[in-house]
């Protein structure tokens, strides 16, 4: 590889995506049923336990795929001998939009529920890089 060859690796987060989606559903599902069903009855316990259950297995899942992001990503910055890492500041970008119009709701949903955070502090752990936005 010569000197005017850059090399890029693109994370887009769709895995992610499709496990919230998931989740949501099936708590979607599970909220219709459970808002029919009395307190305390055996069938709202047992709902509620199914919650307990998707809304676990989906956390267990995504905190893996954090992980994955922030080693692929790690592993880029590394096999690059990189001394610098800047990521954009999108800090507040999920802010007002519904009050302004700016963005549908499936959109807004995914902004509100992205764990950009989390990636950056593994990132930050896997990498020993100080992050710069």
């Amino acid at each position: 590889m010569d000197e005017t060859t850059i090399d890029i690796t693109i994370i887009n987060g769709r895995e992610a995506r499709a496990i919230r989606r998931q989740r949501n559903k099936a708590l979607g599902g599970l909220q219709r049923k459970l808002s029919k069903t009395k307190n305390g009855s055996r069938k709202h316990r047992r709902l509620v336990a199914a919650t307990k259950r998707i809304k676990g297995k989906a956390r267990l899942q995504l905190r893996d795929f954090d992980h994955q992001v922030a080693r692929k990503a790690a592993n880029h910055v590394i096999a690059h001998s990189t001394g610098r890492l800047v990521i954009g500041d999108v800090r507040g970008i999920e802010h007002k939009t519904k009050q302004k119009h700016r963005i549908g709701r499936s959109s807004r949903q995914q902004l509100s529920q992205w764990s950009r955070g989390v990636q950056e502090k593994y990132l930050d752990e896997k990498t020993g890089l100080d992050i710069e936005t």
